[in-house]
């Protein structure tokens, strides 16, 4: 399933090398390529199988996740966000 997972630009080395670490109990995930968090600078694609998938009751729409690290090889694309263009083009698209 095709998922998105936002971060900072100063873990990306971290995460080309390693993949995403869960480093509590999950790793977060939004199906929303969108729904960031504010001061997040990039946003990674991946691809995890859904049968691993988990969510909160009422949650499924916008945040999803997985008890284990996402590996490299998951990862489709990092790429460079800002939260203002996403809210842009939201306004130009619904004038």
């Amino acid at each position: 399933m095709i998922l998105y997972h936002f971060t900072y630009k100063k873990n990306i080395e971290s995460i080309k090398k390693r993949g995403i670490i869960k480093k509590s109990y999950y790793v977060y995930l939004t199906p929303k390529k969108d729904h960031c968090y504010e001061g997040m600078d990039v946003r990674i694609t991946v691809n995890v199988p859904e049968e691993e998938l988990r969510y909160y009751e009422g949650c499924e729409d916008w945040e999803l996740v997985i008890a284990r690290t996402i590996t490299p090889k998951e990862i489709i694309i990092i790429e460079d966000y800002k939260i203002e263009e996403d809210r842009k083009e939201a306004k130009d698209e619904n004038p």
